[in-house]
């Protein structure tokens, strides 16, 4: 006897799941040319038309998969709809790292920052102290000797 085939529901819940237990921020989206299913967002590489790498499972075919570039590059794991979600949680974090997804990218510079701040709370104020300060030395094109 074969196994119903997992519903869009079924699907939805579990990218859920796996989405809060990704280590960076995701968007999910609906796979409205497709299944209709939850997708996991995870980043654009290109400009404004280009396709976003994403991250999903079918209900056609319950294995977890990750897709760069709108499918210029697919990733598929042995993961179904059974997996503990934070076994998938850790496969695809580990998969959006290596293949440099946008969101663990940015992530990865996001937490970097906040260490560097957490670390030198005067590091950002640094910054903006040192634009608002008047230079002690003149523009190259302004020094005697110079002029152009």
């Amino acid at each position: 006897m074969t196994e119903p085939q997992p519903t869009v529901h079924d699907v939805d819940a579990h990218v859920q799941q796996v989405a809060v237990l990704l280590p960076f921020p995701v968007r999910l989206d609906a796979d409205m040319g497709g299944t209709f299913a939850m997708q996991i967002d995870l980043g654009r590489r290109g400009g404004v038309d280009d396709p976003h790498d994403t991250a999903g499972i079918d209900p056609a075919d319950p294995r977890w998969w990750v897709d760069i570039e709108g499918g210029e590059r697919t990733y598929i794991s042995d993961f179904g709809l059974d997996a503990d979600p934070q076994a998938v949680a850790n496969w695809l974090s580990t998969t959006a790292q290596q293949q440099q997804c946008p969101a663990a990218v940015d992530a990865d510079i996001r937490r970097r920052n906040a260490i560097v701040t957490a670390s030198h709370p005067t590091h950002t104020n640094q910054a903006t102290d040192m634009a608002a300060a008047p230079s002690s030395t003149p523009n190259p094109e302004q020094r005697p000797g110079h002029e152009r």
